[in-house]
């Protein structure tokens, strides 16, 4: 993904940090509606895990998918509580798909011709038992969303290159940069973490050594 270039007229007014724990917590506040401004994508990145591009919901896998259509995708995750992809896999929460005639093949009708060469035939179910179509999205599905954990990615990483942009100490990015494991939402948790541990007075999370 290409960074933003810090010298654009349009990026002047970045909030910069210090590295204080101090002004950790007004710094992150400042941050939020900075990067709101910078993409559109990044408030659905870090409540739901998705990005949207063109007409179409980029989600994780068809689990993600079938979360938020049946609204059993947690609702407490938000830029101080940043949706990990997880979520998106915790059997717990898997809702399940009732077979539908859009989702039959060719194959399972009897006297009907069989698929066509190249197509891969979805599961067939018991008669009268639900399936979970966890790896791939129904028809109807797939008119609103794709499965893209790719492309979400590459948010999270323009997310992070954003982020690193308003951090000036150039040690203090490399250390964050380094804790982030080429995620900005990773990094935001961890930030997260840090400034309420300051606030209670538990002393901050260290960042790696730093060597000067």
């Amino acid at each position: 993904m290409p960074s933003r270039d810090s010298t654009d007229n349009k990026h002047t007014d970045r909030p910069c940090w210090d590295s204080s724990p101090t002004t950790l917590t007004s710094w992150l506040e400042r941050l939020e509606q900075h990067l709101l401004g910078q993409d559109s994508n990044y408030r659905l990145l870090w409540e739901q895990r998705t990005v949207m591009y063109r007409s179409s919901t980029f989600v994780v896998n068809a689990t993600h998918a079938r979360l938020l259509i049946t609204d059993k995708y947690p609702t407490d995750h938000s830029f101080a509580k940043p949706a990990p992809a997880t979520v998106a896999f915790d059997g717990s929460l898997t809702p399940i798909v009732a077979p539908t005639a859009d989702a039959a093949t060719p194959a399972s009708i009897p006297g009907s011709p069989a698929p066509a060469l190249g197509t891969t035939p979805l599961p067939q179910p018991s008669p009268g038992t639900p399936i979970d179509y966890s790896q791939r999205l129904t028809p109807d599905e797939a008119r609103e969303y794709t499965i893209g954990p790719r492309h979400i990615g590459q948010v999270d990483s323009q997310l992070l290159e954003d982020i690193l942009l308003c951090i000036p100490d150039l040690i203090e990015k490399k250390d964050r940069r380094a804790l982030a494991k080429c995620s900005g939402t990773t990094l935001l948790a961890k930030f997260h973490e840090e400034a309420t541990k300051h606030r209670k007075g538990q002393g901050v999370c260290a960042p790696p050594s730093r060597t000067r």
